[in-house]
């Protein structure tokens, strides 16, 4: 197909040579193939319709297919594109896009009830980490750092922008084997007796000064984080079961209404089973009822189907069937990506993830990165693929920093073991984040607080600097808080469309001339009211359920009814960035 099968008034010497590539990863669930790819470029069309031609117009939108490129490889379905930058006769740009479909690999990975329990023993993750050394779970503490360089601006009152640089390389000294030779227990208070050890780091007495005040502010900061998430946890928690107890208690009168006061032609065996059982609140037979509810709810679809993913993916045992599900998901994440920087006629490539397909997404170019590794030692860029084409990764909803902090952190005595699985996993001041000591490819983030599985990422921090980073934008899709709609509502939301327009058709917020970050985007705490309400529920419920309180149920009573309304006034008024 050529531009002059687009338009007719294009011949095909205006069209540009060679084609830039979108491989997108999609998120977790049943998804359909092409169909999560499709919604992506419907948007993007959508949003240039909109603008009346103004910044161009997507035609000849079509499926294709290409014969495998490498070694072991296969077939490869794509959508083809050309977009028309104006009204002018000018060069058009072919614009093929790929997708990661992971889907099938997933498919009946757990049961709800087996995701149920693997949930229910996240809610300890808080105590587990506050409990462990300050030398350990290194990258949840330098995750913590990071944020608190991101959103202090980079300098905390009393101290300076490099002293961050500094206390991290200190952190990261005190995992070397001499210092945990001279403070075993690495503890916070071992850390601060490290860092005064002027001597050994060549550091004036001001600059300590300053890195024990920050080691202070960083450490109040973690522990600040780690018991806000035990609340949400045991909130969460608490929702969950309440919910049971009051659809089994539901289930139970519903049953005796049907045995006490409902006139059905039955058989006197019959009866007696519902007189002897279910008029006493026979709690198995009301159990079987909630389940039933819970399958007609689609919550057991949901465990099945979308938290089974997650379960799946965040498999690291190697003994575990799940982790074999887990591979073959990179595999396929690797063969697609393989297949498209294989093609000499791809100019560039903008990586997009969705959900947990943005996890996918960053494993498979981390493992790209160690293939080329192997290839050619002395550029990790080149080699086995060429990864300088990969020049932007958008995120949308990334759980990353949250599976990072549930899965991946993990406790060891074995100093080496630690070094070791840090230094093979990579992070985002290695290819293709970072090349020559400079940021190379833009990863751009873009959350919402409302969506409870998104969130700033701050994991992927290296171990020496600060200065590279993830581009977190966050935005606030919805007018009501909704988790569920929010998390699919990027796709809706102008500027999320904006950016990955401009990323993917003018080859903007590109790093290979100046390091230009977007921003913070929108302050967040526009919902702070509404979740404090929302939150608020569950312990009303359960000081109701232990005094049953006239006051307390009417409090209750009427924060129901006010989230309730908000919700219908504001489900059908989209998001508030419209296309």
């Amino acid at each position: 197909m050529t531009p002059g099968d687009v338009m007719s008034d294009l011949t095909e010497d205006d069209a540009e040579e060679g084609y830039v590539a979108v491989v997108y990863f999609h998120g977790m669930g049943s998804q359909r193939r092409y169909e999560e790819t499709s919604r992506l470029i419907d948007s993007i069309d959508t949003y240039l319709t909109n603008a009346d031609g103004e910044f161009g117009a997507i035609r000849g939108i079509r499926p294709d297919i290409e014969l495998p490129n490498t070694d072991g490889g296969k077939s490869r379905t794509f959508i083809r594109s050309w977009f028309i930058r104006n009204k002018q006769h000018s060069k058009a740009q072919e614009v093929r896009y790929y997708e990661a479909y992971w889907a099938p690999i997933m498919a009946g990975a757990s049961t709800p009830w087996r995701v149920m329990k693997w949930m229910a023993r996240r809610v300890l993750q808080p105590w587990h980490t506050l409990r462990s050394p300050w030398r350990e779970r290194h990258r949840l503490r330098r995750a913590a750092l990071a944020e608190l360089y991101e959103f202090s601006e980079g300098s905390p009152d009393g101290n300076e922008a490099g002293d961050f640089d500094l206390l991290l390389r200190s952190y990261g000294s005190f995992e070397r084997l001499d210092a945990q030779r001279a403070y075993p227990k690495g503890t916070f208070a071992e850390f601060k007796q490290f860092l005064g050890e002027d001597g050994q780091h060549g550091k004036t007495p001001d600059v300590l000064a300053r890195l024990h005040t920050l080691a202070n502010k960083w450490y109040a900061f973690y522990r600040n984080a780690e018991i806000r998430n035990a609340a949400w946890l045991l909130t969460i928690l608490l929702a969950i079961v309440l919910s049971i107890y009051l659809l089994a208690r539901s289930a139970a009168g519903v049953l005796r209404f049907i045995a006490d006061f409902v006139e059905l032609p039955l058989d006197a065996s019959l009866s007696d089973f519902l007189q002897e059982r279910l008029i006493a609140g026979d709690w198995k037979a009301a159990a079987g009822l909630v389940v039933g509810v819970l399958s007609l709810a689609g919550i057991s679809k949901f465990l099945r189907d979308y938290m089974g993913d997650v379960e799946a993916w965040t498999t690291y045992e190697e003994t575990n069937g799940n982790h074999q599900r887990r591979s073959k998901v990179i595999a396929e994440g690797v063969s697609v990506m393989r297949h498209v920087l294989s093609d000499d006629q791809c100019k560039r490539v903008v990586v997009v993830g969705h959900s947990l397909g943005t996890c996918v997404a960053h494993d498979t170019l981390l493992s790209l990165r160690r293939h080329n590794k192997a290839h050619k030692t002395n550029d990790p860029a080149d080699g086995w693929m060429d990864l300088n084409r990969v020049q932007h990764f958008v995120t949308l909803a990334s759980p990353i920093d949250k599976i990072n902090y549930f899965f991946e952190s993990f406790r060891s005595h074995h100093h080496r073991y630690r070094r070791v699985v840090d230094n093979l996993r990579g992070d985002i001041t290695t290819p293709p984040f970072s090349r020559d000591g400079k940021p190379f490819a833009h990863w751009i983030n873009f959350w919402d607080e409302a969506d409870v599985i998104s969130g700033a990422l701050h994991s992927p921090v290296g171990r020496k600097r600060l200065a590279d980073k993830v581009d977190n934008v966050h935005v606030s899709n919805l007018r009501f808080p909704d988790p569920g709609a929010s998390h699919s509502a990027y796709f809706g939301n102008k500027t999320v469309i904006r950016t990955l327009f401009g990323a993917i058709y003018r080859n903007r917020h590109n790093f290979s001339d100046s390091v230009d970050y977007l921003g913070l985007g929108e302050e967040t705490g526009r919902h702070k009211l509404t979740l404090i309400a929302a939150l608020s529920v569950p312990w009303l419920g359960l000081a109701y359920a232990m005094t049953y309180s006239v006051v307390i149920g009417a409090v209750m009573a009427a924060l129901v009814a006010f989230l309730s309304g908000y919700w219908l006034l504001t489900r059908k008024s989209g998001n508030r960035e419209p296309l």
